[in-house]
């Protein structure tokens, strides 16, 4: 409703003067953020012509049908990342959970990082996932980015379930952990929808790429964040 909207509107303005990283806010992605293979992929993706998903890039990986990795983010991005969000939780202004299953985390288009995750979606994720799934992918007009965080003390994990997206987009911000991996199953409204099918194990800075009505869950952490 109007109220929750300047309560988010406040929120950012309120963060505004207590930010650590101007670069986090703008729209502009510095090369330096980005994994070099992540360059190339984009490259390869907007150069395939309708080539198979195991022949448009070696460093795009098919974890298992339908469902794609690759290197995204350098190690500068990541702790650059990680302080401001880490930050964010210090200044202690309230923020909405980022859904109904997840109690910790944060909205990071509610912060201010709208410009630069837009700029990001439209500059590397959207040409990779057209190349992938050129019908759910034909346009990519929003996001709802948030970052969740999973503790042994906070949230474990996360049950199975489908997202309220065409794409989902996940990629590991984490620090040092054991457990957290992605288990993935069919798709919903297909007779194996709830049969595992993959488990994904995590690697720092790397992406997950598939369609939101693929059913997957996160696995429960065991020690670290």
């Amino acid at each position: 409703g109007e109220a929750e909207d300047e309560e988010l509107e406040s929120a950012s303005k309120r963060y505004k003067r207590l930010r650590k990283h101007a670069p986090l806010f703008e729209a502009k992605i510095p090369s330096s953020w980005v994994a070099p293979e992540l360059l190339e992929i984009v490259k390869a993706c907007k150069d395939c012509d309708g080539k198979k998903s195991n022949e448009i890039c070696s460093h795009l990986r098919e974890e298992v049908e339908g469902v794609f990795s690759f290197p995204c983010f350098s190690q500068e991005f990541v702790k650059l990342f990680n302080a401001e969000i880490e930050n964010f939780y210090a200044s202690k202004i309230p923020a909405r959970r980022p859904n109904s299953m997840n109690n910790y985390g944060v909205i990071v288009n509610e912060i201010g990082m709208r410009p630069m995750i837009t700029q990001f979606q439209q500059e590397y994720i959207w040409p990779i996932a057209k190349a992938l799934f050129p019908q759910e992918a034909s346009q990519f007009d929003s996001h709802h980015s948030f970052i969740v965080r999973y503790t042994a003390t906070e949230d474990l994990g996360l049950d199975m379930h489908t997202d309220d997206s065409d794409i989902t987009f996940n990629v590991c911000l984490g620090f040092e952990f054991t457990g957290a991996t992605l288990t993935f199953c069919g798709y919903m409204g297909e007779a194996d929808h709830r049969k595992a099918s993959h488990v994904y194990h995590h690697e720092v800075g790397r992406a997950v790429l598939h369609l939101g009505s693929r059913r997957h869950g996160a696995d429960n952490i065991e020690s670290g964040t």
